[in-house]
């Protein structure tokens, strides 16, 4: 189990708040939830009692709110005094990363790095693009690989640094009218069902899809939303109309069935960047920006 999890509970436990815990930590309610309901499976049992008006703690929930602070208190503990043990308090880097994008890129980055600096224990971990925003805002972690449309501005108090960009692709099934093209207009689209994720689970879901039509005033056919980005692309399988817009890296996790559009539109692009913390003082995270701003220039 993650301890961000009982982290999570702990202030929502002394909240009893979706809205103000969800604030506090710099997460979207439905990614709250859903870190919650994981926990609940996890001790089979429900940790709050949700009602119209008032959320209060299960039995359960009450015992779990006595233990997490014990376990988390005991974990920061027991963290301090290893890395004090092995001087390496000082000399760590925390990196988060979006898998599907950046994996196979980062994974040899981070080994120039620590072939540079042979002192710098280097954490990471591969998560949500939501998750890796409140990380880096926390300071929970130094740095970020993150992609944002290009239409969006930098996140607020995070310094970015643009070193590639990325097309959007429009998936269709492969019986589709634009399956027989490789590139097609914006505009082209706007006449076919569009579908995308459920925007109560990605919070971010519209200024990653359907915003581009908005910038651009035009109007699309929303036809359904599903739980998740694979939810969608199983549904194209056996849908001959509709169309999927997302970021041509995860056209490798498409079905044989279906084929990706690039969109030809000169503005239709995703950044991909590191972001950081602005109040980040952490001397490895500036030796990292320096090292990875001079193999990347920024574009």
């Amino acid at each position: 189990m993650k301890i961000q999890l009982l982290e999570e509970f702990v202030v929502l436990a002394e909240t009893l708040n979706f809205t103000k815990a969800s604030q506090k930590l710099c997460l979207t309610q439905p990614v709250l939830s859903r870190h919650i309901k994981e926990l609940e499976d996890f001790f089979g049992d429900e940790l709050f009692i949700r009602d119209t008006h008032s959320v209060r703690l299960s039995g359960t929930g009450q015992l779990l709110h006595l233990e997490a602070n014990k376990v988390i208190n005991q974990y920061k503990t027991s963290i301090t005094n290893v890395k004090n043990f092995t001087g390496k308090s000082k000399q760590n880097l925390s990196m988060v990363y979006l898998g599907d994008a950046f994996g196979l890129f980062l994974g040899r980055e981070i080994s120039k790095f620590k072939e540079n600096n042979p002192n710098i224990h280097v954490n990471y971990r591969d998560c949500e693009l939501d998750e890796a925003i409140n990380f880096i805002k926390t300071n929970s972690y130094d740095l970020g690989f993150v992609i944002r449309p290009k239409f969006i501005q930098p996140y607020e108090g995070f310094d970015v640094h643009i070193f590639a960009k990325e097309p959007l692709y429009a998936i269709v099934n492969k019986e589709h009218t634009l399956a027989k093209k490789d590139k097609t207009s914006l505009k082209s689209l706007a006449k076919y069902p569009i579908i995308r994720e459920d925007i109560r689970e990605f919070s971010e879901v519209e200024q990653f899809s359907t915003d581009f039509f908005k910038t651009k005033d035009i109007q699309f056919q929303l036809y359904k939303e599903y739980p998740n980005i694979k939810t969608c692309i199983f549904n194209l399988e056996m849908n001959k109309d509709a169309i999927l817009l997302i970021p041509k890296h995860r056209v490798d996790i498409l079905g044989r069935n279906l084929k990706g559009v690039e969109i030809e539109d000169e503005d239709c692009f995703y950044t991909l960047e590191i972001a950081w913390n602005k109040q980040n003082c952490n001397p490895s995270l500036k030796r990292f920006v320096k090292e990875f701003t001079q193999n990347y220039p920024a574009i």
